[in-house]
């Protein structure tokens, strides 16, 4: 997480906006797909590693266009 942090620092945020907001949900999944424990539901875990696949495709068909675009 330090490494993201650090990361962040060195993109220049003004020109990504769509990216920030992008990046945003797939933290937010990430985070609950690492703290996920044995003894909760496994509903939960599939709810959070769908909406961390659907948050890694947008961003990844988000960066294809803005590299076609140019």
């Amino acid at each position: 997480m330090l490494f993201l942090i650090i990361g962040s620092l060195f993109i220049p945020w003004r020109k990504n906006v769509t990216l920030l907001f992008l990046l945003i949900p797939f933290l937010i999944f990430l985070l609950n797909v690492f703290n996920h424990h044995h003894y909760e539901p496994a509903s939960d875990l599939m709810y959070n590693l769908l909406g961390l696949a659907l948050s890694t495709i947008a961003i990844i068909f988000y960066l294809v266009y803005k590299t076609k675009k140019k």
